[in-house]
């Protein structure tokens, strides 16, 4: 499988079952910058990430970029980070605020980054979900 250039959304149907894409990396080292297409709304968007390192110091840091205003007028406020996701670890972000983070495109976007040894390989797998309307 190759390492992911963007993250699919995976959308959820009310009372039903959903066979789930999963977005993986498994070699890059630094950090990727991904799009998420979620056409202009994330507020019932998560991400789920997964730390899939084998080195106890690699931990992942993850960003929220802030969007463009317009349309994110609260972009000002800025990203959202979360550092220090341990091995093993799966980690939710969301929902995400669109008036925070959405882009001039309906698109979010999202930085992985290893927080461990300076070659250390960000390994993890990530899931977005569009939660439904029930």
């Amino acid at each position: 499988m190759a390492d992911a250039t963007s993250l699919a959304v995976n959308t959820l149907v009310a009372n039903g079952t959903k066979a789930i894409t999963v977005d993986v990396n498994t070699a890059a080292t630094g950090a990727r910058t991904l799009a998420i297409d979620v056409g202009g709304l994330s507020d019932r968007i998560a991400l789920r990430l997964k730390n899939n390192g084998t080195d106890a110091t690699n931990t992942l840091s993850v960003t929220l970029s802030a969007g463009t205003n317009p349309p994110a007028f609260r972009a000002g406020i800025g990203a959202f980070t979360k550092t220090g996701l341990a091995t093993a670890s799966t980690t939710i972000f969301g929902p995400v605020e669109t008036a925070r983070f959405i882009g001039t495109d309906g698109k979010l976007s999202v930085i992985i980054a290893s927080d461990g040894a300076t070659n250390a390989a960000a390994i993890w797998e990530a899931c977005v979900y569009k939660l439904p309307i029930v």
